[in-house]
Order: structure tokens, then C-alpha cells, then sequence
């Protein structure tokens, strides 16, 4: 995603965060919104959670390597998406793990509800903190 949004929108550094450079006459808002906050989960949970997660479950007898590693195959994709790097990485990596058991437990379908709240969440507060003139962190 870092890629079609660099490519989408060059004159915004994604690493800057995007939200600060909103506004309530962009266009592209909801698209946006479609995209980080809809399309981006489901999409990313049906590769990590639907294929590389089953894909690594045939070669071990537990759930948590392949949870593991498709979880950390998916905060390294989000490399450079959020500020700073390699901090941020390490927080996702807690997001991973509960959408890989989520999806281990009760199906896609939960993975993919879980990761749609979160970024939509994320996505509302950007834009109520912008909206309010607060800075958010970063």
C-alpha cells in the first residue's frame, strides 16, 4: 500500500503521516478511507491471514509459529507507512498477533472485521484530531 499511495499521491511523504495534510475540501478523503480503512484490511488479511498463515500452519504442529511469522511478514510490509521506523513496526507486531489468532480461532471473516474497526478507528481520530486543530502524535 505504501507503494500505490507513494504513486497516488507523490507530493505527500507517507512516513510524514498523510492526515495532517487533509482538509475537509480534499477530494480524496474518502477514497482514502476506502482504501486504508476498507480495502487495505481486507485485502492484506485475506494474503497474510487466508494464505501465508495456512501456507506456514503445514509445516508446524503448533498455531503460534505460523501466526508468528505471517505476523511479522505483515508489520515488516508496513515498513516506512508509519513514523518512526522500526519502533512503530514493533507495535504493529501486537496487532499481527491478534489478527493471526483471531483468524486461528474464529475464521477470516474476524481477522478481517478486527483489522477494518482498527484502521477505520484510526482513521476517524486522525481526522477528529485534525479537525480540532490538536497535533497528533507521533
Amino acid at each position: 500500500w505504501n507503494v500505490v499511495f507513494t504513486l497516488t499521491f507523490p507530493d505527500i511523504q507517507v512516513a510524514e503521516g498523510f492526515m495532517e495534510h487533509l482538509n475537509l475540501d480534499n477530494s480524496y478523503l474518502l477514497f482514502l478511507f476506502g482504501g486504508i480503512g476498507i480495502l487495505a484490511p481486507i485485502s492484506e488479511e485475506i494474503v497474510y491471514r487466508g494464505v501465508v498463515q495456512p501456507f506456514l500452519g503445514r509445516f508446524f504442529t503448533s498455531p503460534l509459529p505460523p501466526i508468528m511469522l505471517a505476523g511479522y511478514v505483515w508489520a515488516v510490509s508496513h515498513v516506512g507507512m508509519i513514523d518512526p521506523p522500526g519502533l512503530k513496526e514493533i507495535q504493529i507486531m501486537g496487532l499481527a498477533l491478534i489478527f493471526g489468532y483471531a483468524r486461528n480461532t474464529f475464521g477470516l471473516g474476524s481477522a478481517i472485521l478486527l483489522h477494518l474497526v482498527n484502521n477505520s478507528l484510526v482513521l476517524i481520530l486522525q481526522w477528529v484530531l485534525l479537525l480540532s486543530g490538536i497535533e497528533a502524535p507521533k
